[in-house]
């Protein structure tokens, strides 16, 4: 559920989560995807995010012997946003194997 476009604390508690579908809704911000640890698909597109910020970025990439974080994700689009600079850390995931990040 959104509320002023930014999506509802609800959200963070299903964390057997795989799929997650954020288009259309106008985000400006996706750090909080981090705590959604079993995610693989995630699709952000057509959205108003203009970046990615830097502590989501290593986030995705930290390990812990206790839960993986979230190195599962395989899918991230991010197509039709307004990003013009996708972080490093991110091309350096190791189980992602599809980035979608066309200029909107």
């Amino acid at each position: 559920r959104l509320f002023d476009n930014q999506l509802s604390d609800e959200l963070w508690n299903l964390q057997g989560l795989e799929e997650l579908n954020l288009s259309k809704n106008k985000l400006t911000n996706i750090s909080n995807i981090v705590k959604l640890k079993n995610l693989k698909v995630v699709d952000c597109s057509e959205n108003e995010i203009i970046r990615i910020p830097t502590d989501v970025s290593l986030e995705l990439l930290r390990t812990s012997f206790l839960d993986q974080q979230i190195e599962k994700l395989e899918v991230l689009n991010l197509r039709n946003n307004n990003i013009s600079i996708v972080p490093d850390a991110i091309g350096k995931m190791k189980s992602l194997n599809k980035l979608v990040s066309i200029p909107a």
